[in-house]
Order: C-alpha cells, then structure tokens, then sequence
C-alpha cells in the first residue's frame, strides 16, 4: 500500500463491483482470510464481471453484473444458493432484487434437485433450514419419477429426498429392491427408529409421560440445570429424529431465549401457532395432536418462559408447509407468517429441520400408509 492506495490485482481489473476490506496481519503467523467480509469494506464501483475456469459460475457473475436470462444448469446451483445465502434479505437495491426473485424461480423449477444442491454447497448446515424456509422450498414436493439417486451425505437433506421416494419406490419394489432396501437402511441410520416408527404409525412411540408434563418438570429445575441436561444429550450423536436430538433441537428455543420479543415475541408466536393449528387440525389430526402438546408446554410454563411458544410456533408452520407440498392443502402460509418463520430457522436450525422431517413423515403416512414393512411373504 502507497499513500492510501493499492493497485487492484490483475484478474479483479474490470471484474464488476467489488467489496475491498483491509486486513493488517503479522507476516510471522498464519490467520486464514475470511470468505465473505467479515467487517467495514470499501465499496469498489467498475464495469464487467468476474472471469472463472469454472464457465457456469462465469456466466452466474455475467448475469448478476449484465442481466438476461439466469444459468439454469444443475452445476451452478450450488453458486446460485451462495448468491441467495448472501444477498436474500438486502432490499436496498431494486436491481438485485429483480435478480434474486429470478434465481428464485431457478430454485423452485426442480425443487428436488435444488435442495441437493444446497446440501452440497460450501453453506454451513446450520443456515440450510433458514434458507429453505425463505426460498420457500420448505413448502414443495421432493418426489420424482427418477429415484434413483447416490445417498446424500447432509443426514436432514438425505432423509427428505428419501422419505418422498418411498412411495414410487414402494408401488415398485419388486422391480428396485436393492434401492428400496438401501434407501429404508438410511433412513434408519440417518434419522433413527422413531423416524421408521413414524413411517410404520403415523406417530412417534409413545411415552409414559406426556411431553409437556415432561417439560414442565425440565423448566422448574431452572436455567443452569437446563444448560446442563442440554449440554449432557448433545454429547450423545444420535440420528435426526432420536430422542436426544429431538430434545437437543427443541432446547435451541431455550439457547436463544433472548431473541424471543418484539414480532417474535411468546405472545405473538403462540398466538400465530393456535390460528394455524385449526388449518392442521383439518389437514393431519396427528401432528394437530403433537402441536397441541407443544402449547400446553406454553400455556402451564407462562409467559414468563417466552422461549416455550417457539416450538409449538415451529411445528405447526412445518405441518403447514408440508401439507402444501403433498397438495392437500393450498396458501396456507402468509409472507408475514413465512418470515417470521425464517428468522425461527436462523435461529433455532435443528429445530425446524426436525420439525419438517417429522411432519414430512407423518403426511407421507397419512397418504400413504405404512410404506416400510415387508409383507409376510417377502424377503428382505
């Protein structure tokens, strides 16, 4: 750097708008440089786009710097989710925003293999719900004529691409049952017995207890021996729908107890959840049922405990939205009630990661039926 300036490397020189962000380190130790500014930048306006090897990501930069018709191909989706992860909630340029509802309608032509991608893209697991949520994926199809696919290595992407080839691959399981056998040996795997309990029922195995007199006697032990039992359950790895994971995501509402006021507020959460929940009453009587004892951890904990109505507020919006995938309902879901869903997901991402495979596999056996079991006189 000379008198304020530094020259602009080569291959960014004409490469479109840049964020410059001054990094000052000691030569004599190694930090890693950060992948997106981490901090103030300077904001370097130019014509053109980025140049790449890589020609789909090429022509993704041309058309966010040039406009016309978006890359449609299935290799850049994984770039297109890294446009939409960074730019989905900057309003302040129309421009862009034009550029983002086109990508958007990308995403939603193959919801299947958009949500593939995004569990193959360079995005943090955790900031896949979200994202799901407000690309409004969480509420389309993953079903496909074509299910034969390589098992994902994401355990909550795998698990609803697999769920939702269960019944095309169960109307053919004389014709592919090495691939039936493979996909009902990951879904046990991945998302554990009480999701194959789902599959068979249409509910989770019962308790003695009911869950909100269990929560009820968690809450009264206090903050500290909350922390600790949460602590003690996620020292366990457990698959997606594992008791220990399913307690592990509904204390993320406990974590982030502090965000839960102003329009996220316990009173406008809870409030949201029983208005939705009569549409969930019509639509699937059984996750109604397990909304129901989401609230009543709400209703005998108080307000005092805001971070209780989150889960209830979590569920239902779930249930919703996978009813709309499966067409049994339709515009169940405002834009009010959807954003207010997707800073839940920012905040609470296994929660509502759970929450939509749960509901996912209680609608598909609401639909359905019991797609697992082998009849008597068929060899596993």
């Amino acid at each position: 750097m000379t008198d304020t300036r530094v020259p602009l490397p080569k291959e960014l020189a004409a490469a479109g708008d840049l964020y410059v962000q001054l990094r000052v380190s000691d030569p004599w130790v190694h930090t890693e440089s950060a992948v997106w500014p981490d901090g103030p930048v300077f904001e370097v306006e130019q014509a053109g786009y980025k140049r790449d090897r890589n020609k789909n990501r090429e022509r993704l930069s041309r058309y966010l710097a040039e406009g016309g018709h978006p890359p449609r191909s299935p290799q850049v989706m994984p770039e297109i989710w890294t446009v939409l992860a960074r730019t989905l909630n900057d309003p302040r340029d129309v421009l862009q925003s034009q550029r983002r509802r086109e990508l958007l309608r990308v995403v939603s032509e193959n919801p299947r293999s958009a949500l593939e991608s995004l569990g193959n893209s360079t995005i943090p697991a955790s900031q896949l719900p979200a994202l799901v949520v407000r690309t409004e994926l969480a509420r389309q199809s993953y079903s496909s004529t074509e299910t034969l696919n390589k098992l994902h290595s994401n355990p909550w992407v795998g698990c609803m691409i697999e769920v939702s080839d269960l019944p095309s691959l169960s109307a053919r399981r004389r014709i592919v049952r090495g691939e039936r056998l493979d996909t009902l040996d990951y879904l046990k795997e991945n998302g554990g017995e009480s999701l194959m309990a789902v599959l068979v029922c249409g509910t989770l195995p019962s308790t003695d207890r009911p869950e909100h007199e269990i929560v009820r006697d968690l809450v009264s032990l206090g903050d500290e021996a909350l922390e600790y039992f949460a602590k003690e359950i996620r020292s366990v790895p457990g698959a997606m729908l594992s008791p220990e994971a399913r307690w592990s995501a509904y204390l993320e509402a406990f974590d982030q107890q502090g965000r839960w006021s102003g329009p996220d507020s316990s009173q406008g959460l809870s409030a949201e959840a029983r208005h939705m929940s009569v549409e969930l009453e019509r639509g699937s009587p059984a996750l109604y049922s397990a909304v129901c004892e989401r609230l009543a951890v709400f209703d005998e904990t108080g307000t005092d405990l805001a971070w209780t109505a989150v889960p209830a507020f979590s569920l239902v919006a779930a249930g919703l939205a996978r009813l709309e995938a499966h067409d049994i309902e339709r515009d169940l879901l405002s834009p009010a009630l959807l954003e207010h869903w997707g800073r839940v997901a920012a905040h609470c991402p296994t929660l509502v990661a759970t929450d939509l495979l749960f509901a996912e596999a209680v609608i598909t056996f609401q639909q359905y039926g019991d797609l697992v079991t082998d009849s008597p006189n068929e060899v596993r």
